[in-house]
């Protein structure tokens, strides 16, 4: 990849910031050195933003972009001098002298207003930081010189940033320098290389503060109890002899040992491992024996409680002590939680959301089992269940998701322990049974046929198709298998199809005639004045069925109603007839999903459309509406007109009749309201007219 000035700079910017964030993660844990951390993360946050308003430059302002690039990027390194004189305790006064100052201010004005050459600018801005530098370097010496703590790798990293400005002000001294800062292509290499360095400078200043730290103890034994006690991750120090010199405050805390409890290596194995002791004891032998190895193992720590967490370990030896004994450390991160969260994302993945069977995906990684010769015979089964868009649309989802959870139930309570079960399609499952025979499978699903019998959602029985292929040989593809056992369960389903949906249809009526108690009085009226009506109309025999089952089920879609809207007395509201209006709809999925009803389904759609357009679902008008829905809606009218209802008293039939007149033509097809009028003795029964 080209390094370009705006990739140095994007760099530059996301490290600064990096290093940012880390020091403000430090100001919490080290508040004894606030004040020096606080200037180090100006130093860092200025020297991002000042790079990112270079980065923006063409994007923002040019008076904005000079104020932050320029005015932040000479802050950057006074921030750090700041830190370093707090850091070491020397007054901060003698440091900001008056030449540091009246040097910022001149060169400041030079580099951002007076000169708009690119080149003077980059070298009055290298000479600014490296003077600045040059008294941070000073400060430092004093500094090491004052606490006999010398820090080389501190210095090295402040004089390789203080030789990468000098270098780059040569550089832009003697090289030809485009008008365009953005365009200098050359001095990519150096700002990239300044915001290595510079970020270098965060492990370089926690060195030198480690440095002065340690002093202040008396001995390295007391500094790395110290540090390990504080340490915010279970953590323990021990010596070669076993002796646990320290323990972290929040190993306590988790655990709930004490710490008289946890003096030795013996003593702590013993209370966290129990039986698992002696696999611990060499692993913490082997940390003394292989000196450059960081020893891992993953491990469940016993607690107080004698509850269990998972910790990962990560020891190392470290030294030795004044006495000549060795150390190490083992520090662990409790990731029980982080276990249970795989482990629970690893169960979505493989798991169907509602029956929390294994799913498709599962599915396609066990089947490869069926190459283990151990696994023969491999019986693959392929099960649908019937009806259930059926149920779907004419009970909801709701039912839906109930009929698949009852079959669940009872795929589990046969094929426990003795398959596995999938669910691979909306309506779709798979067992795979291992060591098996056709006799085997045949006694399962003959079980399950046997459970399912009994299982009844809305009056409707679950009715399941199966079909099942046998791997006897390592060489048989399972995919042939699977497709062979799929195309058996299709035949199957074929076969069962029509009553299955019979026995569906009925048991949908059924459960409507419960809800509203006029339904089947109303159904069977309408279904026989309609078959009769278009006996009169000289209709042929095909036609004649259809319009009289379609009489029996046009009102199969009120399945969905409320029963309380159903059944209320009182006037709709106008949001309660948006429900009512709606199960024409309902009827036609409902009895368009059985192929041998889509025709039904086409006059139950538009039995509620009126002669003049305004009817519903869609607003259809005259010829436009089927001649087999037009003839429901009259015998649907007329039976309502002349029957009892919840709301109103019936209409005599001179009364019905001349309703129907003064609608025809309107709601009805006039033609059709004067053919029923004029054969209405046919039509209706002469009980009901006398």
């Amino acid at each position: 990849m080209i390094i370009t000035i705006q990739n140095s700079l994007l760099i530059g910017s996301i490290l600064y910031l990096y290093s940012f964030v880390i020091t403000m993660y430090l100001l919490r844990k080290y508040s004894e050195i606030k004040g020096p951390l606080l200037f180090f993360g100006f130093f860092f946050l200025f020297n991002a933003l000042g790079q990112m308003g270079i980065f923006f430059r063409a994007d923002i302002p040019q008076f904005v972009s000079v104020i932050i690039a320029n005015t932040l990027l000479v802050l950057a390194p006074l921030m750090l001098l700041q830190s370093i004189t707090l850091l070491s305790r020397i007054d901060s006064k003698k440091v900001f002298s008056v030449l540091i100052l009246s040097f910022f201010v001149a060169s400041f004005i030079v580099f951002t207003y007076i000169s708009p050459n690119v080149q003077v600018r980059v070298i009055i801005y290298g000479l600014t930081i490296s003077v600045v530098f040059i008294n941070i370097i000073v400060t430092g010496i004093k500094n090491s010189i004052e606490n006999k703590v010398t820090d080389s790798l501190f210095f090295l990293i402040l004089i390789s940033y203080l030789g990468i400005h000098i270098y780059r002000s040569i550089f832009a001294a003697l090289s030809f320098v485009p008008s365009n800062f953005l365009e200098y292509k050359q001095d990519a290499f150096n700002i990239l290389l300044m915001a290595i360095v510079g970020n270098s400078l965060l492990f370089g200043i926690l060195v030198f503060y480690n440095s002065l730290y340690k002093k202040q103890l008396s001995t390295r034994e007391d500094f790395m109890k110290l540090i390990v006690k504080n340490i915010p991750t279970p953590a323990f120090l021990h010596k070669n002899n076993k002796e646990i010199i320290s323990v972290s405050q929040t190993l306590l805390d988790v655990t709930g040992y004490k710490r008289e409890q946890l003096t030795t290596i013996d003593e702590w194995v013993e209370l966290a491992y129990g039986d698992r002791k002696a696999a611990v004891i060499e692993v913490i032998e082997r940390l003394y024996l292989n000196k450059d190895e960081t020893v891992h193992n993953l491990v469940n720590v016993r607690k107080s409680d004698l509850t269990e967490r998972a910790w990962s370990f990560h020891s190392r030896y470290i030294g030795d002590l004044e006495n000549g004994e060795e150390m190490a450390l083992s520090v662990a991160l409790d990731i029980t939680d982080l276990l249970d969260k795989e482990r629970k994302l690893q169960e979505i993945v493989i798991t169907d959301y509602l029956t929390k069977l294994y799913n498709r995906r599962h599915f396609e990684d066990c089947i490869l089992d069926s190459n283990e010769e151990l696994n023969l015979p491999y019986g693959v089964v392929m099960a649908d269940i019937n009806g259930l868009k059926l149920i779907n649309d004419a009970f909801g989802h709701e039912k839906g998701d109930l009929l698949l959870e009852e079959a669940t139930n009872v795929f589990k309570k046969v094929l426990k322990g003795k398959g596995d079960i999938f669910r691979i399609g909306g309506d779709e499952f798979a067992f795979t049974i291992k060591n098996t025979s056709a006799e085997e499978i045949e006694k399962l699903l003959n079980e399950v046929v046997e459970e399912a019998s009994k299982i009844y959602i809305n009056s409707i029985q679950l009715s399941i198709a199966f079909g099942y292929t046998i791997k006897e040989k390592v060489t048989e593809d399972i995919y042939t298998v699977i497709n062979d056992a799929e195309d058996k369960m299709y035949r199957e389903k074929i076969m069962n199809i029509p009553s299955m949906r019979s026995s569906a249809l009925d048991g949908i009526m059924n459960t409507l005639y419960e809800k509203d108690i006029y339904s089947s009085n109303h159904s069977k009226n309408v279904s026989e004045y309609a078959e009769r009506f278009a006996q009169v109309l000289k209709l042929n025999r095909a036609q004649i069925t259809e319009i009289k089952t379609a009489g029996i089920l046009h009102d199969i879609g009120k399945i969905i109603i409320p029963t309380d809207i159903i059944q209320k007395e009182g006037k709709l509201t106008e949001a309660e007839m948006d429900i009512i209006r709606s199960h024409p709809e309902i009827g036609y999925r409902i009895l368009y999903s059985t192929s041998e009803m889509r025709s039904v389904s086409n006059i139950v759609l538009h039995h509620h459309e009126k002669w003049d357009g305004t009817g519903y679902p869609l607003n259809i008008q005259g010829d436009n509406i089927p001649l087999s829905s037009r003839i429901i809606c009259i015998a649907d009218a007329f039976d309502a007109m002349t029957s009892d209802r919840l709301y109103r008293d019936k209409f005599s039939i001179p009364d019905a009749i001349e309703e129907l007149k003064r609608c025809a033509g309107t709601q009805f097809d006039k033609k059709l309201v004067n053919s029923f009028i004029k054969h209405i003795d046919k039509i209706v029964l002469s009980e009901k007219l006398e």
